[in-house]
Parts: structure tokens; C-alpha cells; sequence
């Protein structure tokens, strides 16, 4: 029956309809590739386990894959991701094969991001992320969020019997014509942090925006560089607070819809109203993320 209402769809000439069609086509297609991914997950995960490969005499399930459906190794290592995937994070799948949730590349994202938190906290963090996911949050708040329950997952300096890494350093150096080479060693921690913070403030400004990934950090980077000259960022009056979270954890619902988009507004002047609004018994608030205007 799937395969049936997939090949008379592929058989309908798409320019014979309306816009809205195509795109109800279009979001069909996003849900249904993303409940596949979960089914065949699923599926592979119990046929590798019962080593239903043998019976074919391939030595292993990405053998047969190759061999039996005809697909690459890429496509077959693929698969295999995902069918681990299911089994460390039955949240995300279970999120996935509802189809409207999560799409399978936000779902393998999310994946990536509670992969780096001890393995203890990462039901919570899925738990988390999804439900803000099911509010309607989009990756680059469910980016600064992943970052926050990162940073809370790291032991406190006091409590952490690693010696401190002493040789991290970063070094900017002014190369010809007045470029400039920014390299480093970062520590375990910051390595994790930088690139989903860099990936939460530097989202394409639109159709238009035709920058690769890399000029996007580029440009997130040089930003409060340049307007620094000017006003004490974060703290100055041109600080955007992107998002914040109280330190009690309210439930997940809860944490999505406290979400706030705030501008041109000081960083203390936002703390003084939304401290006692989020947490009644005073209690310290969050921030997650913040960008210059």
C-alpha cells in the first residue's frame, strides 16, 4: 500500500498543481521519510541482533545490505547509524516515527548533541530537547539549548580532580594585507560548546543568503568583534538575549514556552524583570546564548 501511494505520487506531474499542494506534497514526504527512517530502524536493528544476515550466507548486516537491497556503503552505514541510534535514544525515536516531531535529520542532530553528556543524563536531554521540539522551537533554540544542558552537565571546577588544561590558547594571527589566521587548543569542554554555539548564531538570513557554513561563522565571529568598539557587549544596551531558562528545570512544556526573543534592552535590566517572573523563590536564572544587533 506505501509503495502503491508512492509510485502514483511520483507519477503526478507536480507543475499541474497549485502551490499549496506541492508543499502539502512536499511536508508528506519530510513526515513519511522520517517515519521510514524510524520503521527501518527498527527493523534492522532486530535483524542484526538475530543475525538474520547468516541466513544468506553474508558475514555481516551491512553486507547484506549492500548485496540483498542493492544500495552503497555509504547508504548501508547509513542505516546501520541509525538502527544504534534507536537502541541509545528510544525518546528520539519514538519522536521520529511520529512523524511531525522531529525530521530525521533534526533527529539525528539531537542525537549528536546528547551523544557528548554522560550517558546517565542523556534520557532526560532527549526528553528535553523533544518537548521543545513538539513546541515548536527551531534548531537554533533547540541549539542553545543543547549547549545549556551541556554546560550543567560538566562537574564544578571545585569537584573536578583533572589538573586544568593548561596549554589551551587561542592565537590570532594577521597574515597578508591584513587577513588574518585564528587557530588554538581548546579544551575538551570548549571544543564541545564552540561549534553548537557558532551553529545556533549563524543561521542563513533567508533564501538570499548564499554563504557557505564556514563565511556564516566567519561572519557570527566578527559581528560583536567589530561592534565591541562601541558598547561593553554582552552587558551593553545592543545585547540580544536569545533565551532563558530557570536553574530549577521546570518540565520540558514548560521550558520551551519560557523561550524569549528580547532586543535592545540592557543585559541587567532584562535580568532585574525576568528573574522574579521565572523563579519566584529568587533563584538564579540561565541564559542561553546571546548576539549583537
Amino acid at each position: 500500500m506505501v509503495l502503491t501511494g508512492l509510485s502514483h505520487l511520483a507519477a503526478t506531474d507536480p507543475t499541474a498543481l497549485a502551490a499549496q499542494a506541492q508543499a502539502e506534497c512536499l511536508q508528506g514526504l519530510e513526515q513519511a521519510d522520517a517515519i521510514s527512517t524510524a520503521a527501518r530502524a527498527w527493523f534492522l536493528g532486530a535483524f542484526t541482533a538475530g543475525q538474520g544476515y547468516c541466513e544468506d550466507a553474508d558475514y555481516s548486516p551491512a553486507a547484506w545490505l549492500i548485496h540483498r537491497t542493492r544500495i552503497t556503503k555509504g547508504a548501508a552505514r547509513g542505516h546501520l547509524g541509525w538502527a544504534r541510534r534507536v537502541e541509545a535514544h528510544p525518546q528520539v525515536a519514538g519522536a521520529l516515527a511520529e512523524g511531525a516531531v522531529l525530521t530525521e535529520s533534526m533527529a539525528r542532530t539531537i542525537c549528536g548533541w546528547t551523544d557528548k553528556l554522560p550517558r546517565e543524563c542523556r534520557p532526560a536531554a532527549d526528553d528535553i530537547l523533544i518537548a521543545a521540539a513538539r513546541a515548536g522551537a527551531r534548531k537554533e533554540d533547540l541549539a542553545g539549548l543543547a549547549a545549556e544542558i551541556y554546560a550543567r552537565s560538566l562537574p564544578d571546577p571545585e569537584d573536578d580532580p583533572e589538573p586544568a588544561f593548561d596549554d589551551r590558547q587561542v592565537r590570532v594571527e594577521t597574515t597578508f594585507a591584513g587577513a588574518g589566521v585564528i587557530s588554538g587548543d581548546l579544551t575538551p569542554e570548549c571544543a564541545a560548546v564552540v561549534p553548537t554555539v557558532l551553529e545556533s548564531l549563524s543561521a542563513p538570513a533567508g533564501a538570499a543568503d548564499t554563504r557557505t557554513r564556514e563565511q556564516r561563522y566567519h561572519d557570527t565571529c566578527r559581528r560583536p568583534c567589530a561592534e565591541s568598539k562601541n558598547a561593553s557587549w554582552p552587558g551593553s544596551n545592543r545585547c540580544a538575549l536569545l533565551g532563558c531558562l530557570p536553574r530549577g528545570y521546570p518540565d520540558a512544556r514548560s521550558r520551551a514556552q519560557l523561550a524569549l526573543r528580547l532586543r535592545n534592552r540592557s543585559l541587567a535590566v532584562v535580568r532585574g524583570v525576568i528573574e522574579p517572573a521565572l523563579d519566584p523563590a529568587g533563584g538564579e536564572v540561565g541564559l542561553v546564548g546571546g548576539d549583537q544587533l
